[in-house]
């Protein structure tokens, strides 16, 4: 039975490793196995890495596989530069919220001509509640593929349920400030 400074010993030699295993390089660039000696009472003679680099190798190429493919796929939307470019920080509740926000009220301009006929707080309530039902019916279906996913929980459902409030405040926000300077002074 291997006494438990022999375990620690071990363990420790695992943990070196692995450490020098990921000093290695992203793609598991080992020039041949790395063999450490055991020194403990355990029957192995040496624990070798050529299956932690193979795995390693594996586990990278599937991942450049599927963010190729992922460009592939979304690579044509305009300001597109690839996943790999992708700043976390453009994507916090708030700021996805802004950009939908941004994006659904500068239509305003567009759907005001179409309807010169009306007033123009009528022209208003009636883009307001266009694009609410449009950002709303996009949550609806943002949130069923996720669900279809099972990965609609914990801070997946939290971001999401705080985008779609941020969006809201963000256009009785954009109403509020349009209907007042619509109002006579």
């Amino acid at each position: 039975m291997a006494s438990v400074t022999q375990v620690n010993a071990f363990a420790v030699q695992q943990k070196q490793a692995a450490f020098a295993f990921q000093k290695s390089g992203p793609h598991g660039n080992v020039s041949g196995a790395f063999q450490f000696k055991s020194q403990s009472a355990f029957s192995m003679d040496s624990v070798s890495l050529s299956s932690a680099s193979r795995i390693a190798n594996a586990n990278q190429e599937m991942i450049d596989k599927i963010i190729a493919d992922l460009n592939e796929r979304i690579g044509e939307l305009p300001g597109f530069e690839g996943i790999e470019n992708l700043n976390p920080a453009d994507h916090t509740p708030e700021a996805t919220a802004n950009r939908i926000v941004t994006f659904a009220t500068s239509f305003l301009p567009s759907y005001a001509d179409r309807h010169a006929d009306d007033g123009e707080q009528t022209q208003l309530d009636g883009f307001m509640d266009l694009i609410r039902g449009g950002i709303e019916e996009g949550f609806r279906q943002a949130r069923g593929i996720l669900e279809g996913l099972d990965v609609l929980n914990g801070n997946v459902k939290q971001g999401v349920d705080s985008t779609y409030d941020l969006v809201m405040q963000g256009l009785d926000s954009f109403y509020e400030r349009q209907s007042a300077a619509f109002a006579p002074n």
